[in-house]
């Protein structure tokens, strides 16, 4: 039985906040969490412009 879409991204919140919680616990100060919005602004941009013209060419060149 696979594991369903819901399954896999609970557990990766779960990933999430269990590792935001040991960081907290050991008085590691997450001050990576403010860059958050602008890398995935970033990320938009220029990183998934070029993997979605990757696919589509995949797409292309196996059919």
């Amino acid at each position: 039985m696979g594991k369903t879409r819901l399954d896999k991204t609970f557990y990766i919140i779960a990933l999430v906040l269990i590792i935001w919680f040991i960081l907290e616990l050991f008085s590691v100060q997450i001050r990576y969490l403010y860059m958050l919005p602008s890398v995935m602004e970033w990320i938009t941009q220029f990183i998934l412009p070029w993997a979605i013209l990757y696919c589509l060419v995949r797409l292309i060149k196996n059919k």
